[in-house]
């Protein structure tokens, strides 16, 4: 064979002769390796063939058994002579770093050898000639000698940390007169910092030498890379750069705020800013200072880099218009500083930014106030004070009329990013304000993009604000819509689509009076959407996908009795439409169909279950879909996202089959619960699918909707109209492989996000079993017992993972305060998880009361007793668990089964109420008020602490701060009254008197909106209490009660929320009983005269018949 030759022709321009080559090469090598190997190093210090020769050498140096070195152990020795020779006697840079590398791949090889340490030692050869080589007086050497500890440092950094001479050879590589070889270096010594820590005191000071070194001799590329480094540092393990960081601080402040510095070195260390911020943010508080300068004199002025084409700007898509480099660089590192340090640090030097800023000649410089508290707010929005709210939103207010339609623009991103961030506070203290300037710049006469943009912002608005609040705007907003609709502008009318259903959203039924202004307008321009929305053109697309969006939300609002007419216009059209787009999955308006369908399953269960059968066999294709593909690891995709790399392979993961895999489950599990005739033709197949899918490894959400529909699956054959016969022959069935699908779920798994789900599943089943367990054999045994060891096994998991969260935040609490959120995050929702399990075992005792007592005592108490007695930061919540279980267990078993728990438990009870928990507090006088109503004669020794403990939690000023110190206050109510009626005479002291203590409960009872359990309990103690005509022994005292009564039920705070038809039609049957009495409609008819306008309304609409 020609070697020459072929050489050549691999190196030709000609591609055909390229592939020809490349065959006659792979097939040379594989039969021939020893040959190779000895033409390879004759051919390596060949001045015209060397160069190439080294580079096709490499690949045959790595590790691995097919390499040609591998195979050929005998060529060994002449190879290693061979590379060592030829960095000697070359002289071409290029050449010469091509056999560097070479080198570094063989070294990798030797040095890291199958099953031994890896040790620099195992070729002294190759580290001989670098120790001799690295200070050489040629320049070329030395950066092939930094080249190959570059190339090594990240494959053996624990064997270079043990080579004596190591730290000594990148230090002076970091104080190289060469830019090449301190770059190099730089590299090396980073690697090394990261993987070998405790290298970091010796590299560390030499690596920021460099840095300053290269700034000084303005060497910008070299100090751009260093940069680079230290921030892949920083990303890494932020603590390494912590005690630099004021240093750093000063240094990047510098170069941030000097504009004749080239961009992309300002850009690095910008980048590297953030990075110290996100690592170190207790550090940068203390030095803000510095930050604000970074931020006045260096971000403030990139963000400023905007267009002056005011006309282009207005007249361009968003998608379309590209910003500068610097504004997009100056507002993504804002955002990144302002979450990493927090509003509170930060919002102080941003007011003083603010202050010079908002009022400046220049536009542009106008344009950044908005933008930059538009920023702030999202780093600040739990810890915003309202003082503090009201002051941020003050500066764009400010400038709404502002002539420039940018700084317009800036506004209304303001406060679309601010009612976000700051809802729903902002909604409900400033709602004037910021809906008459939205709504005004809607109106913009000057820039669509303003009017746009404005709509827009007014969805964020809306989707936060109480029904209540927005009603007074709603006839304006509607009206600036219409407006919007019937623009030029594509955007302007897709964002008012959006707010027209955001606000139908929020207002619910109430939008029925405005349905026909709009419903037909929107089906007949959806018709038009879709129908120009030819297959292979997405020019209509957005539209139609947020025509969908607003028709279906709004039937969804006014519910199906307003929407039935137009039903089965709109959902043929989305199935025709989805005929002709389905098979593009990325497609938005395939994804929109996928949820227009999820939203009319609700609207009309009725009617979309006729339309079933033509909806079913979309739901098994999306259902079935692949979710993740075996890819090459080298392949392009590889570097894509949602791609995990596995080395030699990839998982790429399909983000849009899951998202839909997850719409399709939800809507057959509304249909299974709402229609479960429609699911019956289906349902052997679509188990099937649902027991698949339940083990679904990567998609939580899949999972969690594919368990609620197994758990589903029996009741739903029992709710069916098929035959009785039919139902016995299939329903064991399905309740056993239910069963075996739910427990194997519960067993396998490990997400804390979707164990709460799973556990309202289970109960769904549990208590699914009870309703049929009088008509089909129901293992009820089985189901107690695999149920209640699959729950035990899954909190342990779930406890496991958090006990480890605390230990490592013990060692590594998170600085920053987007990181302290995500953590708070996970703690709450395993909490919840906490909260579901005990639900879970607390239904075994609903459902099976005292039968459930021996699968308890055996499988589960040793788990709940624990719990109770759980310590530390993590024990509040076990013991709200224990106790949850514990209220279930005292009230759905015996008097005689319930009193050992009630006599363990109660010390316990009397103990949490000292916490300073609220979850616990809540939970304890919840489970104490239970124990006074069923065992008086128990909760004696304890009334007066709880009558105590429950006056004074009413009377705090405090009361009803947060969410969870209303529901607090609401137990304490009921639980008074639980106390009143157990044992009066023992409180009475507390609340100097028995009358004193009824008035107290009777004044506080009308006031419970939040707990919807005690809401039932007080409406039933009160109507008892109206019933009772020794208590209600005159007009004052009838009228004492009537009035909390009527005030709990029918006040707007609970009239939609939580007075069911059930509970309407309790108190319905109660006053019509009591109309006999002559004396009741007068103290009614007072009670009545003296309520809230939207109460007294209630009332009458509700009992109008009556």
């Amino acid at each position: 064979m020609d070697f020459t030759a072929l050489l050549g022709a691999l190196q030709s321009t000609d591609t055909a002769q390229i592939r020809a080559a490349e065959e006659q090469y792979e097939a040379f090598i594989k039969a021939q390796p020893l040959e190779f190997l000895q033409l390879a190093c004759q051919t390596l210090s060949d001045p015209t063939n060397g160069r190439f020769m080294a580079v096709l050498l490499r690949k045959e140096l790595v590790s691995g058994a097919d390499t040609a070195y591998a195979r050929c152990p005998a060529a060994h020795t002449s190879v290693q002579t061979c590379l060592l020779q030829a960095l000697s006697t070359v002289t071409e840079r290029a050449h010469l770093m091509q056999i560097g590398v070479a080198v570094a791949n063989l070294m990798s090889t030797l040095c890291s050898p199958m099953e031994k340490e890896p040790d620099m030692r195992y070729w002294p050869a190759a580290t001989q000639w670098i120790e001799s080589n690295y200070q050489s007086a040629n320049e070329v050497h030395r950066m092939v000698c930094y080249n190959i500890i570059q190339e090594l440092s990240g494959i053996l950094a624990g064997a270079m940390a043990k080579w004596p001479a190591c730290k000594d050879i990148v230090v002076a590589g970091l104080n190289d007169s060469c830019a090449q070889v301190v770059e190099y270096s730089v590299t090396a010594a980073c690697t090394l910092v990261l993987l070998v820590t405790d290298v970091a005191p010796v590299l560390f000071p030499p690596i920021c030498l460099a840095l300053t070194t290269s700034l000084t001799k303005q060497a910008w590329d070299l100090s751009a890379h260093i940069m680079q480094e230290l921030a892949v540092i920083g990303e890494a393990n932020g603590s390494l750069l912590r005690a630099s960081v004021p240093q750093f601080l000063t240094i990047l402040s510098q170069l941030v705020t000097n504009s004749t510095i080239i961009d992309s070195v300002r850009h690095v260390a910008v980048e590297l800013v953030c990075v110290l911020c996100e690592g170190s943010p207790r550090k940068c508080r203390q030095s803000v200072n510095d930050v604000g300068t970074i931020i006045a004199n260096g971000l403030v002025p990139m963000m400023a880099d905007l267009d002056d084409d005011e006309q282009a700007w207005d007249s361009t898509v968003p998608e379309a218009w590209e910003e500068s480099d610097d504004l997009q660089v100056a507002e993504t590192a804002l955002d990144r500083i302002a979450i990493a340090l927090g509003g509170s640090a930060l919002l102080p030097v941003i007011e003083s930014i603010v202050g010079e800023t908002r009022q400046h000649s220049s536009w542009k410089i106008r344009h950044t106030s908005a933008t930059m508290l538009a920023i702030v707010a999202e780093g600040f929005n739990t810890a915003a004070s309202m003082p503090q709210v009201r002051g941020m939103v003050a500066v764009p207010l400010s400038l709404k009329n502002d002539p420039h339609p940018r700084v317009r623009w800036a506004v209304c991103n303001a406060l679309g990013q601010m009612s976000t961030d700051f809802q729903p506070r902002l909604q409900a203290k400033l709602h004037q304000e910021v809906v008459t300037c939205l709504i005004d710049l809607t109106k913009d006469t000057q820039s669509v993009r303003v009017r746009s943009h404005a709509g827009a912002a007014l969805i964020n608005f809306v989707e936060y604000i109480e029904p209540e609040t927005l009603k007074p705007y709603v006839e304006a907003i509607l009206q600036v819509l219409v407006t919007l609709m019937s623009s030029d502008s594509r955007l302007a009318q897709e964002n008012a689509l959006t707010c027209l259903a955001a606000v139908a959203d929020t207002i619910g039924r109430q939008f029925g009076q405005y349905y026909q202004s709009f419903a037909p307008t929107l089906i007949g321009q959806l018709h038009a959407a879709l129908a120009n929305n030819t297959s292979g053109s997405s020019v209509h697309t957005p539209f139609a996908a947020r025509l969908i969006e607003a028709i279906t939300l709004i039937g969804l609002s006014v519910g199906g009795e307003t929407f039935s007419q137009q039903f089965p216009e709109v959902i043929g059209m989305i199935l025709t439409a989805w005929d002709q787009h389905h098979e593009n999955p990325d497609d938005l308006l395939t994804k929109h169909i996928l949820f227009g369908l999820g939203r009319l399953v609700k609207v009309d269960k009725m009617q979309f279950a006729q339309y079933f059968p033509r909806v079913m066999p979309i739901l098994m294709q999306i259902t079935n879909q692949e979710f993740i593909q075996i890819i090459d690891g080298n392949d392009d995709e590889a570097d894509g996202e949602n791609v995990i790399s596995l080395g030699d392979l990839a998982i790429q993961i399909n983000t849009p089959a899951i998202e839909e895999a997850e719409i399709g489950l939800s809507i057959m599990g509304t249909v299974l619960s709402s229609s479960p005739d429609a699911m019956m033709p289906f349902l052997e197949q679509a188990f099937k699918t649902w027991v698949t899918q339940s083990q679904a490894k990567m998609e939580a959400y899949v999972r969690m909707n594919a368990t609620t529909c197994i758990a589903s699956a029996p009741k739903a054959i029992m709710k069916s109209s098929m035959p009785d016969q039919q139902k016995a022959s299939i329903i064991e069935g399905y309740i056993n492989e239910s069963l075996k699908a739910i427990v194997a779920v519960l067993n396998e798994e490990d997400s804390v996000e979707v164990m709460p789900v799973l556990c309202m599943a289970v109960v769904g089943f549990v208590k699914s079993m009870q309703s049929m367990q009088d008509k089909v054999p129901v293992p009820a045994a089985r189901i107690m017992g695999e149920l209640s060891d699959a729950l035990i096994t899954m909190s342990n998991t779930a406890t496991a993972e958090m006990e480890s969260e605390f230990e490592d935040m013990e060692t590594d609490m998170p600085e920053s305060v987007e990181d302290q959120a995500t953590l708070a995050d996970k703690h709450e929702q395993f909490f919840l998880c906490l909260d579901e399990i005990g639900d879970v075992l607390g239904s075994f005792f609903t459902v099976y009361g005292d039968q459930y007592l021996p699968i308890f005592q055996s499988v589960v108490k040793s788990t709940v007793d624990r719990w109770a007695m759980m310590q530390g930061p993590l024990g509040s919540r076990f013991r709200v668990a224990a106790l949850s279980v514990l209220i279930e267990l005292i009230t759905h078993t015996s008097a005689e089964a319930a009193t050992p728990a009630v006599q363990t438990y109660l010390p316990l009870i009397t103990q949490c109420l000292a916490t300073n928990s609220l979850p616990l507090a809540q939970t304890a006088v919840f489970c104490a008020g239970v124990i006074a109503e069923r065992f008086p004669e128990a909760i004696k020794p304890h009334a007066p602490a709880l009558a105590s403990y429950c006056k004074a939690r009413v009377e705090s000023p405090d009361a009803r701060d947060t969410e969870d110190s209303t529901l607090v206050t609401e137990n304490c109510i009921s639980a008074t009254g639980r106390l009143l009626m157990a044992c009066p005479d023992l409180i009475a002291p507390t609340f100097g008197g028995v009358q004193n203590a009824w008035q107290f409960y009777l004044t506080a009872a009308g006031s419970i909106t939040h707990d919807e359990e005690e809401f039932k309990s007080t409406v039933d103690m009160l109507l008892a209490l109206v019933q009772n005509k020794n208590f209600c022994s005159s007009p004052a005292i009838l009228t004492s009660v009537l009035t909390p009564l009527v005030t709990l039920v029918f006040q707007s705070a609970n009239y939609h929320k939580m007075a069911s038809e059930e509970v309407l039609a309790e108190v319905g049957k109660s006053f019509q009983g009591l109309m006999a009495n002559p004396g009741f409609m007068p103290v009614l008819q007072s009670v009545l005269a003296s309520a809230e306008e939207w109460t007294r309304n209630n009332f009458t609409q509700t009992f109008q018949n009556q």
